[in-house]
């Protein structure tokens, strides 16, 4: 099993994987600048940010995978999924609304008739259809 440790450049953070390694560990290293002190180490390299949750996500999208793999659960994202997800920052209705008559509403509606389904159908506790 890999073990992720983020601010592996700060201080606690090399001990600790000095430390993993130490007892045999696999660990992936996130840090946002220099692994100054663990370049004499075998440990995966990977940038990223606790500020920047996009890093953060792409660096461990291989061990959500692997648990997924084990557990049996549907990932909730996956490297091929975030690559997707950047590739198309710009995304448009207009083909839908063009091939398929879709109408955009206003995010109030939308957020209303959300809530009102997930009440409906047991996912969270309330009122539901009045």
């Amino acid at each position: 099993m890999i073990t992720a440790v983020t601010g592996a450049s700060g201080h606690v953070g090399i001990n600790l994987v000095r430390a993993l390694t130490a007892h045999g560990r696999d660990v992936r290293i996130i840090a946002h600048n220099s692994t100054l002190g663990l370049e004499d180490l075998k440990v995966e390299r990977r940038s990223g940010d606790v500020n920047d949750p996009d890093s953060l996500a792409r660096a461990c999208a291989p061990i959500v995978t692997a648990v997924s793999r084990w557990t049996g659960a549907r990932p909730i994202f996956t490297s091929v999924s975030l690559k997707a997800l950047a590739s198309n920052r710009n995304i448009s209705h207009a083909r839908a609304t063009r091939e398929l008559g879709y109408e955009p509403r206003l995010i109030r509606e939308t957020l209303a008739d959300t809530i009102r389904w997930f009440m409906d159908n047991g996912f969270i506790k309330g009122k539901g259809r009045q």
